[in-house]
């Protein structure tokens, strides 16, 4: 229903507004709850995920691992915040799935590059790049689908915005982040460009020109490719594991956060 498509970035601000404000207010589970089962509703429906832009896909990534760090789970008690946990990693697998391949790199890589050289943001960085290597796995297969000017404008811009942070560390400066979060978000593009580069080469080769050489290990053989964006058909192995995106940790923290607050 285009009515509904129309609606959508309205109700991906509406979702974001109120999983930040409900998901710290423990009295509030029941409406949780109601909020959760729509987000799951939405991120399930592959035909309507698929219409959300870069932009609606950074509101709802960011919002998601935000809500997946938050310390004020734990206040929920120790088996609704793990309950809640399992649910927001469902969530944000949910909406990887479903999403425009390139669109959700582009939104991912866009995200990291905005936040990889803050030192209070290595948490959250640490989970996109976990994300974009979930992403990268899938390349092989999703790449001759994908509008690479999409994403490698994403990785151009990435890297611009962590050359400071790369010359910074090169030179042996003090730097404003961790050398290894910049150096890993980097990292991580690079692997992109390398899965696309298995079948997508040539053109890598005249998009980047000077801009941005191949990385090393990249194939500089091509395959045959479309010459516009289609939409990979789906396959258990085109998305992301269902191994979730907070690490053990996380829940970790959420469950000794509970304890504490008792």
């Amino acid at each position: 229903d285009e009515r509904l498509v129309a609606l959508l970035p309205l109700l991906c601000d509406a979702l974001a507004a109120r999983l930040r404000s409900l998901l710290r207010t423990p009295g509030e589970l029941p409406a949780c709850k109601a909020v959760l089962s729509l987000g799951m509703q939405l991120m399930s429906t592959e035909s309507l995920v698929r219409r959300l832009d870069v932009n609606a896909l950074k509101l709802l990534l960011i919002e998601l691992l935000h809500r997946l760090l938050d310390p004020s789970l734990a206040a929920f008690g120790a088996t609704s915040a793990q309950h809640l946990l399992q649910t927001l990693n469902v969530l944000m697998l949910k909406l990887l799935q479903n999403a425009k391949r390139d669109w959700a790199l582009a939104a991912l890589l866009d995200l990291l590059g905005a936040r990889a050289a803050d030192e209070a943001q290595r948490e959250v960085c640490g989970l996109l790049i976990r994300c974009v290597g979930k992403l990268n796995k899938t390349l092989v297969e999703a790449a001759p689908h994908l509008d690479l000017a999409s994403v490698v404008g994403a990785i151009e811009r990435l890297q611009a915005a962590l050359a400071e942070s790369q010359r910074d560390a090169a030179g042996g400066g003090e730097g404003p982040v961790g050398a290894s979060t910049a150096a890993k978000a980097i990292e991580a593009s690079r692997e992109t460009l390398r899965a696309l580069s298995l079948s997508r080469a040539d053109e890598l080769l005249l998009m980047l020109r000077k801009e941005a050489p191949l990385p090393q290990g990249g194939s500089r053989h091509s395959g045959r490719s479309s010459s516009r964006s289609q939409t990979p058909s789906r396959s258990p192995a085109d998305g992301p594991t269902s191994s979730g995106i907070a690490t053990s940790r996380t829940r970790a923290s959420a469950r000794r956060h509970s304890t504490e607050g008792r």
